[in-house]
């Protein structure tokens, strides 16, 4: 199924796609499980009111169109000077991390860990305003 690409904001990688007659918010890391669907009035605001820019990009599935978004994101980051990391192990975050992140992630997990003896990774996103806005 053909998606399009309605309204992207570049240095965040996030785009609103639509798939059908159903428009998506599609950001990292990329998942349609976690895309919230979106209304008419959200594409119209995300552009007029949080900084999204137009786009009519059309690809034939869900794969070339985050290929597109990692591509644009990576292309904005660098004109603005903005290092991109490259792949980084997870030891090298919490060795990177304050003494105070590490010890929080670890406790968090430590915590998350033993309830019912699942192992469950803890996730936390901050979401720029504009994304709690919709």
């Amino acid at each position: 199924m053909t998606v399009r690409l309605e309204a992207i904001s570049e240095v965040d990688g996030t785009g609103i796609v639509r798939s059908g007659e159903v428009l998506r918010l599609l950001r990292p890391p990329y998942t349609l499980q976690g895309s919230p669907v979106l209304s008419e009035e959200s594409l119209h605001e995300a552009i007029s009111r949080f900084g999204f820019s137009p786009s009519r990009e059309e690809f034939p599935g869900w794969e070339q169109a985050i290929e597109f978004l990692n591509f644009k994101t990576a292309e904005s980051r660098r004109a603005l000077g903005i290092e991109l990391p490259g792949a980084i192990d997870g030891a090298g975050v919490i060795e990177a991390a304050p003494r105070t992140s590490s010890t929080i992630f670890c406790c968090g997990w430590t915590e998350i860990s033993s309830l019912g003896g699942c192992s469950t990774m803890l996730r936390i996103s901050y979401l720029p305003s504009w994304q709690a806005a919709l």
